[in-house]
């Protein structure tokens, strides 16, 4: 029987980071094409010739008109071919959601969601008690909707994902459930040739950048190291996602102090990393499990200063492959990127296994064949 597959998303740049990968092993595997059912946003031109729709536009709305057309073309794919086997890779929660309530009765589709920080649906504060109750237990009952079903299999890179999960009886199967690390194009980052190092000893922050992720502990940092008088600069990149608060002081940080900078968010993280010495993300809260700020400047060589919490300390050993911090302090910022620049052992060491650990756990090709294999054993057909 012919086996048609699907991957919708909200936009190309989240198939880009989340399932490049798994698109190019799995057509390897199948011999199939994957069609993508996604907002052009320009992001990845390669993924071009396989956008099936060109109108579609994402909203961050709870629910908007847009939803309405990636539904009705959704089930219009679903629909056609009743002789075919239909996959569908869900990316993100609300196309999870949107996935789900397309294919409703509909016997030859089966559905691998994809979740990505699932947390952060809950961890969002909320004044108002009861309305936050009222939310989490919504997002609940969404959850055990769109996962607990037998032609469904929940892909996570995630433990605390998988927790909600379980700890909520959303899901009754775990057997349905792939429990992976996140992945990068690793031949890619690892090719970086990066420039010699100069005077000035350049951190870097790619990352979205808003409270959470220690902006106001980095701003701090930038501070200390004015007034120390270090040769150190510190370069922004990323967007403000409507925090303008936090856009606005990081603007006049680096109006009023030279050894911080930032640019708007770009697709090209390659030239970044070529000129940088180390990275950092002092985050705040816990991360979706193994962020891309960590895995792409690692593969890259590029020594990693982050928090002592989950999601940023997975797989980071303390002084051999990264150096780790409590969140929030500026100080022990400050002086971890002291300690790196002034010590070429410790730097080279932390440059050499960084580029190892990656390579064994969080490569494109390794974490795409484990989600196949499950596939392949849960349904049983390709």
């Amino acid at each position: 029987m012919k086996i048609i597959t699907f991957l919708i998303a909200p936009k190309l740049f989240t198939v880009e980071h989340i399932c490049l990968g798994l698109i190019n092993e799995w057509e390897k595997e199948t011999n199939s094409k994957i069609n993508i059912i996604a907002e052009d946003d320009g992001y990845l031109e390669e993924l071009n010739n396989r956008l099936i729709y060109k109108d579609l536009e994402y909203s961050n709305a709870i629910f908007s008109w847009n939803d309405i057309k990636y539904i009705k073309h959704i089930r219009n794919e679903t629909l056609n071919d009743r002789t075919s086997i239909k996959i569908i890779y869900a990316v993100t929660l609300k196309m999870i959601f949107l996935t789900r309530i397309s294919t409703l009765f509909i016997n030859n589709v089966l559905i691998i969601n994809c979740h990505r920080g699932m947390g952060r649906h809950f961890s969002k504060k909320i004044n108002n008690v009861f309305i936050s109750k009222v939310k989490n237990l919504l997002m609940l009952k969404i959850l055990k909707f769109c996962c607990d079903n037998e032609n469904t299999i929940n892909w996570l890179t995630n433990v605390e994902d998988l927790r909600i999960l379980l700890t909520n009886n959303i899901l009754n199967n775990q057997n349905k459930t792939i429990l992976t690390k996140n992945s990068i194009d690793v031949k890619k980052y690892s090719s970086i040739i990066r420039k010699q190092r100069e005077n000035i000893f350049t951190v870097v922050m790619v990352s979205r950048l808003i409270k959470n992720k220690g902006i106001d502990t980095v701003l701090k940092c930038a501070e200390l190291i004015a007034i120390k008088k270090e040769n150190i600069s510190i370069l922004l990149v990323g967007s403000f996602e409507n925090e303008n608060e936090t856009k606005n002081r990081v603007v006049n940080a680096c109006t009023e102090n030279k050894c911080i900078d930032y640019l708007e968010f770009t697709k090209n993280t390659i030239s970044i990393y070529e000129s940088a010495d180390i990275a950092i993300l002092p985050s705040k809260y816990n991360e979706g499990g193994y962020p891309r700020s960590i895995l792409e400047p690692m593969a890259s060589g590029i020594p990693i200063i982050t928090s002592n919490i989950q999601g940023c300390n997975n797989g980071i050993e303390n002084g051999i492959n990264g150096l780790l911090i409590n969140p929030g302090s500026a100080s022990e910022l400050f002086n971890a990127i002291l300690l790196l620049k002034n010590d070429n052992d410790l730097y080279n060491r932390i440059s050499k296994n960084s580029k190892k650990y990656i390579f064994e756990n969080h490569s494109h090709e390794d974490i795409a064949l484990k989600v196949i294999s499950k596939v392949r054993k849960e349904f049983k057909i390709i």
